[in-house]
């Protein structure tokens, strides 16, 4: 991922799925804005801005992150990069194991209430610390376990604010880090299916 495009000393922060229309990508944009405008090592990768099949209808979501990046003037200085094709499954990895921070933000709805954001479980697998809006049953169970910090929904300045602290402060990265490592192995197969063995 580093490169040309994603110079060495940058802190790497990834979106790492899809941009539904249920996200609010624009907040994290406006947040990002504000940051770099402070710390200019901070870049945004998307990761999965297009879908992995060809008779996939675009989401509004995307099309409209794409566009608030390039006015925001974030696309112009490289601050923000959408992968032009959906990463395959085997290069995920690589992805995961460069960047310094898994991102992820979203409105206030019943579909944040009640969700269960497996992209996470990405992170954690990844040992990735994760900054995301407030609100989903992984999500709070990893902030819980010190793997995650949030921010309000729609809230751009406490985006702002957690980009910049967690840029800055390596410390308690390596502790979100660890935290993320240790809370995956509650997520494994072997794990999470055993009642259900058990049942059956």
């Amino acid at each position: 991922m580093r490169g040309p495009l994603v110079p060495a000393d940058s802190f790497v922060v990834l979106w790492t799925g899809g941009l539904w229309n249920w996200f609010d990508p624009a907040t994290l944009l406006h947040g990002l804005a504000g940051a770099v405008a402070r710390n200019p090592r901070i870049r945004l990768v998307v990761m999965a801005a297009g879908h992995a099949s060809d008779d996939w209808t675009a989401h509004r979501a995307g099309e409209d992150a794409e566009a608030l990046a390039t006015q925001l003037g974030l696309t112009q200085s490289g601050h923000v990069m959408f992968a032009g094709r959906w990463v395959p499954f085997e290069e995920r990895g690589g992805f995961l194991a460069e960047a310094d921070l898994g991102v992820c933000s979203y409105y206030d709805s019943d579909e944040t209430r009640l969700s269960f954001r497996t992209r996470y479980l990405d992170h954690l697998w990844a040992g990735l610390p994760t900054l995301s809006t407030a609100g989903g049953a992984l999500t709070e169970a990893m902030v819980l376990a010190g793997a995650a910090r949030t921010a309000p929904a729609q809230d751009a300045s406490a985006w702002t604010e957690g980009l910049l602290q967690l840029a800055s402060d390596e410390a308690a990265r390596s502790a979100m880090s660890q935290a993320a490592r240790r809370m995956s192995a509650e997520y494994r197969w072997s794990v999470v299916v055993r009642p259900l063995i058990d049942l059956l």
